[in-house]
């Protein structure tokens, strides 16, 4: 499981596969997505600039500048990306209707912050939970 941070600085417009035209206005935006297998190779796949645009998330890293994407992964066996999404939820301004969670019945998997979220206490307080209870031992 991972997220993956994501500061856009200028209004933003991009179609996104089945879900159509998505507005983004300047902030900071967090995916939460699933790896099952592979974590690396999946955190490695979403910073290369080519590849073929299959998840929402592809959408949306196709149209930002590299240096404004960071990864977090967070090691675990279980499958909690629902679970994350929804405390995410409870501590964003806000989230991205059907993003991310084609598969799943969750409203989001992107989630809006009017700051860097990585400097929130509330984030860091779900990041550690995470990290520290469901960490692969």
């Amino acid at each position: 499981m991972y997220l993956l941070v994501v500061r856009i600085k200028q209004p933003l417009r991009f179609a996104a596969g089945a879900l159509g035209e998505i507005p983004l206005e300047p902030g900071w935006y967090i995916y939460v997505g699933s790896a099952r297998r592979n974590l690396n190779a999946r955190l490695a796949r979403h910073h290369r600039r080519e590849k073929k645009l299959h998840w929402h998330i592809d959408y949306l890293l196709a149209m930002t500048e590299p240096a404004e994407v960071r990864s977090v992964p967070i090691y675990t066996h279980q499958d909690l990306e629902c679970r994350l999404a929804r405390d995410l939820a409870a501590a964003a301004a806000g989230s991205v209707p059907g993003f991310g969670c084609s598969d799943c019945r969750c409203r989001s998997h992107l989630f809006c912050f009017e700051s860097d979220p990585l400097h929130s206490g509330s984030l860091l307080e779900i990041l550690l939970h995470y990290r520290n209870t469901f960490a692969v031992q």
